[in-house]
């Protein structure tokens, strides 16, 4: 960590799995405690070239808005940036009350199929952490972003649903509920949608609790412990959704014998290139409910659509087996997405790793290190515990005005000291 607040933390974008992660969690952390960062040599191990794709500047440009963040290098392609937040400033678009509630909206617009989810991940603990409604009245933000909602290596809007948003909800942060308004995709003809988020900030004052998602293996067999039920969504094209239903059903009786799978969504894709399967595995232990979700955007070029949708079950009905046979309460695409809550809550936290990839997949390593740097929080590896900052909802509101009282107390003591002119 740097020595002063003033001094910006440096952060080679090299790290690790040196992409886009490492950036949207430095700005992230960044924008919530007001630690400055500089980032250099961005997505430096990404083959294309690296630099800022136009996603991160969607972010960093929400994200400095949000918090009157100085910047420097904020452009496409850009390989180096620095991010110094400063007050508050105005995150949200307009205003409503209903009755004693206060809704305020926020919508962020990408020209592109950036993915939605993934500049969800970059805001969330803002608007969850720094977003106080200034008032007695309780808030809700309505947040829309417009942009991929089925893009390839990130989450789609069925993995947000129906995972990631339930885990949140299960580690103590108050519910989120999301709808689609329209599919964006970034297969089969790049073309824009949208989605929409209602969510309840923290209480000012209020910090994260510590939770815990530990092993969901059952230590006496090789198998999972209370698997209750599989879901499974399809969307593809009409002459493919029937092979895939068939396969992942057989494929889902063969791996999960006696674990009743309900198709749960089937939709035409209306493309023949958009492939996407996601399958969800309903868990439960001492620590609650949980749920392990493996999806594919199919990705490989279809010559020969039969192949194609076996492949697509195949993998990803695999490593959904991985997932639940390695005892991890989380799967491997929410560990990550956890760590910036483990390090902000209050006291020990913890998501036990699987058997199959103990120190967690390489974003998880990068975002563990992101963290570690800007707020020195340590994690264990073995058990997936940290300690952590314990930071209190609504604080960066409080820092314009401990500043005034600052001034006001040094105005105080000059006013009292009789100096000769």
């Amino acid at each position: 960590m740097s020595s002063s607040l003033s001094d910006p933390i440096h952060l080679p974008g090299n790290t690790l799995e040196g992409g886009g992660q490492l950036v949207r969690l430095a700005l992230c952390l960044s924008s919530i405690t007001g630690i400055p960062i500089h980032i250099t040599n961005i997505r430096g191990r990404r083959p294309a070239g690296g630099g800022l794709k136009a996603q991160h500047v969607t972010c960093a440009k929400w994200l400095a808005r949000a918090c009157d963040a100085k910047v420097e290098g904020l452009e496409k392609g850009s390989r180096e940036l620095t991010f110094s937040p400063g007050n508050d400033g105005r995150w949200f678009d307009k205003e409503t009350r209903t009755g004693n509630r206060i809704i305020r909206y926020v919508r962020i617009s990408q020209s592109s199929t950036g993915s939605i989810g993934l500049v969800l991940q970059a805001i969330l603990p803002f608007l969850l952490l720094s977003s106080p409604s200034g008032t007695s009245y309780p808030m809700t933000i309505h947040l829309e972003i417009i942009g991929g909602t089925n893009v390839s290596h990130s989450p789609s809007y069925e993995y947000i649903s129906q995972v990631l948003l339930p885990a949140l909800e299960n580690i103590g942060i108050p519910p989120i509920s999301t709808s689609l308004q329209s599919r964006g995709w970034s297969v089969g003809g790049q073309k824009t949608g949208g989605m929409t988020f209602l969510i309840t900030p923290l209480a000012e004052g209020a910090c994260l609790s510590p939770f815990s998602l530990t092993s969901n293996k059952n230590p006496e067999h090789d198998t999972p412990m209370a698997i209750d039920k599989i879901e499974i969504s399809i969307i593809a094209p009409r002459e493919a959704r029937k092979l895939i239903r068939r396969e992942t059903r057989d494929l889902l009786a063969q791996t999960f014998p006696d674990v009743p799978a309900e198709i749960i969504l089937d939709e035409d894709s209306q493309h023949a290139k958009r492939l996407y399967l996601l399958v969800v595995a309903h868990a439960s232990n001492a620590d609650g409910r949980h749920r392990l979700g493996r999806d594919w955007l199919y990705d490989r070029k279809i010559t020969n659509v039969p192949v194609a949708t076996k492949d697509l079950v195949h993998t990803v009905v695999g490593q959904l087996s991985v997932e639940v046979y390695s005892g991890s309460s989380a799967d491997e695409y929410l560990q990550d997405q956890l760590i910036v809550f483990q390090a902000l809550a209050r006291g020990k936290t913890v998501v036990t790793p699987g058997t199959e990839k103990k120190k967690g997949s390489l974003h998880a390593q990068t975002a563990r290190w992101v963290a570690s740097e800007m707020l020195g929080v340590t994690f264990d590896e073995e058990d997936g515990s940290c300690v952590g900052v314990g930071y209190v909802a609504g604080s960066r509101s409080k820092r314009e005005e401990n500043q005034k009282e600052n001034l006001d107390d040094v105005a105080e003591t000059v006013d009292g000291l009789h100096l000769r002119p």
